[in-house]
């Protein structure tokens, strides 16, 4: 099964909405894993200090440090812009962007994300993809890390991930292709809902790492996402974005 998204110039239609009391409890609940993540870190660095205080050996607790305000940070960031895309604010900045070396990055720290579950990622860069784009970094940047994320959380133990970038006329397309546990069609619709009832049965309960990044695809950057997926053989995921910015 494949989903097209259309662009949109408001978050969605009334017909689109949750209840107010479905939506109420989804906020309660992201702000509750929210501030789960942050007192998780709070304890962490309380760890640490007290394994300084008695010299011993800190790495293995700066390595859970440096994870725990990665997921926390990662959290806050989907949170803020599902804020804006509820509001329906649409800002961007148009700059510049280095795509090859953004790319590059992104990669390379969903590499240090995927090692816990020693997942290979590969990831090929077609000749004719552009050095520099105009976009928005920022979100350019997030969109890449959710994708990837993604893609890292839906994989088994030792899966392999692959990422393609290629151009496609005034537009460049990003992939992202995994061999993990894959989804239902019903897993699949409840990807971009809100009620918590429809997220209880996805392997990431917050869930909003899609939702924004259809928002900040769509809304935002004016692209296409795609996505693709089927029970144990995995999933894929796909955007195209003008490469002269937004239009």
């Amino acid at each position: 099964m494949k989903l097209f998204f259309q662009n949109r110039t408001r978050p969605a239609t009334a017909s689109d909405e949750a209840p107010a009391s479905g939506k109420a409890d989804f906020i309660r609940q992201i702000t509750h894993d929210i501030k789960g993540d942050f007192f998780g870190v709070s304890s962490v660095c309380l760890i640490l200090r007290l394994a300084i205080e008695k010299k011993e050996d800190p790495i293995i607790i700066l390595e859970r440090l440096t994870e725990a305000c990665d997921e926390y940070k990662y959290k806050l960031n989907n949170f803020l812009e599902y804020t804006k895309f509820d509001a329906g604010i649409h800002e961007t900045i148009r700059e510049p962007v280095n795509l090859r070396s953004l790319l590059a990055a992104a990669i390379g720290d969903g590499r240090t994300r995927a090692l816990p579950k020693a997942l290979r990622i590969d990831f090929t860069v077609a000749e004719d993809i552009p050095a520099t784009i105009t976009s928005d970094e920022h979100r350019l940047k997030h969109i890449t890390e959710n994708l990837l994320v993604n893609a890292i959380n839906f994989s088994a133990h030792g899966g392999h991930i692959l990422v393609k970038a290629k151009r496609n006329g005034e537009c460049w397309q990003l992939s992202i292709t995994d061999n993990g546990v894959g989804m239902s069609q019903e897993q699949q619709e409840s990807l971009f809902k809100l009620t918590p009832a429809e997220r209880r049965s996805l392997k990431n309960p917050t869930g909003l790492g899609l939702l924004v990044t259809r928002y900040l695809v769509e809304d935002v950057l004016r692209g296409k996402l795609s996505f693709s997926s089927e029970p144990g053989k995995g999933t894929r995921v796909e955007l195209e974005l003008p490469i002269a910015g937004v239009v």
